[in-house]
C-alpha cells in the first residue's frame, strides 16, 4: 500500500517547486528581454525570442527526463518547462486561437501519451495538469 503522507509530499514538491520554476522561468524571459531590448523601441527580436525561450525549455524537460535525478525533480521540470513551453508559443499564436488551441492540445495530449508508455507515476500527469492550469491562467 502507498504511504498517504508520501503522496502528500510529493504532490506538494511538484506543485510549488513547478509553480516556482514557472516564476523564475519568466523572470528569466523577462530579464533577457529587457537585456536584448533596444532603445529605439523596437522590438523586432521578441517573436524568435519567444519560440526559441519555449524550445529551450522543452529540451531541458526532454534531457531532464533522461537523467537520473529524482522523479519528482523530473515532474517538477516537467510543470515548470511545459507551462513555460505553452505559454510562449500560446501568446505567439494568440492571433489564431483555433491553432494556439490544437497546438495546446497537441502537446497535452502528446504529454500524457508519453507519460502513459513509459508508465510514469501520478505527480507526472499532475505536472501536466498543472502546465495546463498555467497556460489558461496566462492565457
Amino acid at each position: 500500500m502507498v504511504n498517504a503522507s508520501e503522496m502528500i509530499k510529493k504532490g506538494l514538491l511538484v506543485t510549488f517547486g513547478g509553480m516556482l520554476l514557472l516564476v523564475v522561468s519568466f523572470f528569466l524571459y523577462l530579464f533577457i528581454f529587457r537585456v536584448l531590448g533596444s532603445p529605439d523601441g523596437a522590438y523586432n527580436f521578441v517573436a524568435p525570442l519567444r519560440v526559441g525561450y519555449g524550445v529551450i525549455w522543452l529540451v531541458a524537460v526532454i534531457l531532464i527526463y533522461r537523467s537520473n535525478v529524482a522523479d519528482w525533480v523530473k515532474a517538477v521540470f516537467l510543470a515548470g518547462g511545459l507551462g513555460t513551453f505553452m505559454i510562449t508559443e500560446g501568446v505567439q499564436l494568440y492571433r489564431w486561437p483555433v491553432l494556439q488551441i490544437g497546438a495546446a492540445a497537441a502537446v497535452i495530449l502528446g504529454s500524457i501519451y508519453l507519460l502513459y508508455r513509459s508508465k510514469k507515476k501520478w505527480y507526472h500527469y499532475f505536472a501536466v495538469i498543472l502546465a495546463t492550469s498555467g497556460l489558461l491562467f496566462y492565457m
